[in-house]
């Protein structure tokens, strides 16, 4: 196990833990408003053996920390607080039951070494593993577009008309699959 001189794994990440310290790139970085209007700050980071976890600033933090924060930048984060994270991210991409909450007391640097982490945080998988995946998920793939004449159709919704279009992909083993791209750039699998 990691002694306090060394950055933590996200994979070990739980409620429990004090005085460790991440290493981090942010993938993502948004501002999200709470219900009274204020706005915090939401963040997807990924760590150099590909573990990803969500991280908040709160609204009162959200001034110290957000001049510090920037996508893509390799981050060093110490003395946080780690709490239950919303189940809409566990089923996510980030499926982490926990999440890193910064305080008061939160330290964030811009890392001086440069660990090998990703810089885009995807995880590809093979067509041929799609449907052993929940319907819910998100995946990432990367594949051949092999349709040859692309058409769009106007589709009746319940709410009006949609664009669509079904197009083939085939990845490097050459397992194809068909996919249906709508007008709101939601892809979905046949």
């Amino acid at each position: 196990m990691s002694t306090n001189n060394e950055a933590i794994p996200l994979s070990i990440i739980k409620e429990k833990i004090r005085n460790k310290y991440v290493v981090v790139r942010i993938l993502r970085l948004w501002v999200q408003k709470d219900k009274l209007g204020k706005e915090g700050l939401e963040m997807i980071v990924i760590d150099e053996w590909g573990n990803k976890i969500q991280a908040s600033v709160s609204t009162v933090n959200k001034n110290k920390f957000h001049e510090l924060l920037k996508e893509g930048q390799i981050t060093v984060i110490k003395n946080f607080q780690v709490v239950k994270n919303n189940p809409n991210f566990q089923h996510a991409k980030i499926n982490h039951e926990w999440k890193i909450s910064f305080t008061f007391r939160t330290i964030v640097y811009e890392s001086t070494e440069r660990p090998n982490i990703t810089e885009n945080g995807f995880d590809f998988i093979h067509f041929r593993n799609i449907h052993s995946h929940d319907q819910e998920l998100v995946l990432d793939i990367l594949g051949e577009v092999k349709t040859e004449n692309i058409t769009i159709d106007c589709v009746e919704m319940k709410h009006g008309k949609a664009k669509k279009c079904d197009i083939t992909l085939a990845d490097a083993d050459g397992t194809q699959v068909i996919c249906v791209l709508w007008e709101s750039y939601n892809i979905y699998l046949k």
